[in-house]
């Protein structure tokens, strides 16, 4: 069975979705009836997920992502929640949820990096490069996109040095395009200079291992950014040096490259053959988007060959096309936001703190109700949290608590319970732990506190914490173990702070 997954995945790997559906669909269908165990039956809907999501599924892929999602952390498998929340972000981008999208990629890197998962860590920078991209925040892509690499070509993994290369070249395009509209032309060439390069390597990376889709992929990019740099005659020897085979190369690739080079004509002012390429590009594409692109440069190049009333015909077609896919795009937004609110699994608002998601003071203490002899608790404090309020503002306060519960939800497995207690104080019950794991469990958080990358809620914002463990087989009740993990906790604070005490 893991042979039929490794298969799968690598399918899906090389844009084979389909081939990556069969398969990890018959998996599902037999570990549904008990004849695989539940990590199975998570990594099949994980390649699912991502497979609807490369054939535009968008509601199918999260429903898959979300199942997937409570399996691995049911079982307690940070890889596997990672990879797949990867595949949630990338889908919640491609429906306009930026927002939600940066947040459960950042999940995606915080798990695996709890995880020690070289390759999930990959994916998640990957991720997140993608993203920003998706949402133009180009720097930050950029970013990621170089830390990324620093890990895959640490780990020889060539697709994924190929994928961050390609990414990392689609932001500088889009930081040239940013400063050529600041008028910044200076800026623009060496932000194109640097796309090129980066395109150029990941273009003989991919023909070094036979990987025709991501060369078409950045043959394209390299000659967009070519050509932007003012130089259109050797973008178009890029394009026509690449030779299209239908056999093999998917109709989206062959689009992208007629399109490329019909824009490139265009801007040579070669009207004929740009208008043959485009109207190619109209007859082969696939979907609605690539049509609407072609249909709109169609006008432009009548346009200005000078036959106004087909360019008047083409921009009513992007005009009909751009209504139809806006309506789709909210209709499949809708979908995905119903899917997450059927899939969660929600309890009610009373029980849960509305800033962090995490258990509120009233769950927390039915849940210590239930007394027990083999149990610790972590009080958890924000060290000097006051300054941050006012060095910050409550805003960013507000960030941090959020972040810090996010944090704890990952280090919990599924049996504990982190929760707020008040204020910056959280608590954590941790079942079935003696003391020396307790510890262990507390200086894992802090040390994950500390190293997390606060920077990207505020620049030179850094965040540790102070615990305060208590086990449950040194005290009566109830309010004796609090009293004791609170005295730890001041004892953590008035020893230095960023620190543990049991």
């Amino acid at each position: 069975m893991s042979d039929a997954l490794d298969y799968a995945q690598e399918r899906l790997d090389w844009f084979d979705t389909t081939a990556a559906l069969a398969v990890a669909e018959r998996i599902v269908a037999e570990a549904r009836t008990g004849r695989h165990p539940e990590a199975v039956l998570a990594r099949a809907l994980t390649v699912v997920a991502g497979a609807r999501r490369g054939q535009d599924e968008y509601p199918e892929s999260m429903k898959a992502a979300l199942e997937a999602l409570e399996i691995w952390q049911r079982i307690g498998d940070l890889a596997g929640e990672a990879f797949v929340r990867c595949v949630a972000a990338r889908v919640l981008v491609a429906v306009g949820q930026g927002d939600e999208a940066i947040a459960e990629a950042d999940r995606a890197l915080v798990t695996a990096d709890q995880a020690g998962d070289r390759a999930a860590r990959i994916r998640a920078r990957t991720t997140l490069g993608a993203v920003c991209v998706g949402i133009q925040q180009f720097e930050l892509s950029v970013e990621h996109c170089l830390r990324g690499l620093d890990l895959a070509r640490g780990f020889s993994d060539d697709i994924a040095v190929g994928a961050l290369l390609d990414t990392m070249a689609c932001g500088h395009i889009g930081l040239a395009e940013h400063a050529r509209a600041a008028k910044d032309e200076g800026t623009a060439q060496a932000e194109l200079r640097r796309a090129g390069e980066l395109s150029s390597e990941a273009m003989r990376m991919a023909r070094k291992n036979g990987h025709r889709r991501h060369e078409a992929v950045a043959v394209a990019n390299l000659a967009e950014g070519v050509a932007l740099a003012g130089r259109p005659e050797e973008a178009l020897e890029l394009l026509e040096g690449f030779f299209l085979d239908p056999g093999q190369d998917a109709r989206a690739v062959v689009t992208h490259h007629l399109d490329s080079r019909g824009w490139i004509y265009l801007t040579l002012g070669r009207y004929d053959e740009a208008i043959a390429l485009f109207a190619e590009a109209v007859a082969l594409a696939e979907g609605d988007t690539a049509a609407m692109i072609s249909h709109d440069h169609l006008a432009q190049a009548y346009e200005k060959a000078g036959d106004l009333r087909k360019a008047l015909d083409h921009f009513r077609e992007w005009r009909a096309l751009f209504e139809r896919i806006a309506s789709d795009a909210a209709q499949r937004n809708a979908n995905v936001a119903a899917v997450r609110f059927e899939t969660a699994q929600l309890r009610r608002e009373s029980r849960h703190d509305s800033l962090t998601g995490l258990a509120n003071r009233r769950s927390l203490d039915e849940v210590l109700a239930a007394w027990t002899t083999e149990r610790a608790v972590l009080l958890v404090d924000v060290d000097r949290f006051k300054q941050v309020n006012d060095t910050f503002s409550h805003m960013v306060g507000d960030e941090v608590l959020r972040r810090l519960g996010m944090l704890l939800g990952i280090a919990c497995r599924a049996s504990d319970t982190p929760a707020r207690f008040g204020g910056e104080e959280f608590a954590v019950v941790l079942e079935q732990m003696d003391r020396e794991a307790a510890r262990d469990t507390a200086e894992r958080l802090r040390s994950a506190v500390e190293t997390y990358d606060w920077g990207t809620v505020a620049d030179g914002l850094a965040i540790t914490i102070s615990v305060g463990v208590a086990h449950a087989g040194d005290v009566p009740d109830v309010p004796a173990l609090l009293t004791l993990a609170d005295r730890n906790l001041y004892c953590a604070k008035h020893g230095g702070r960023n620190r543990v005490c049991a």
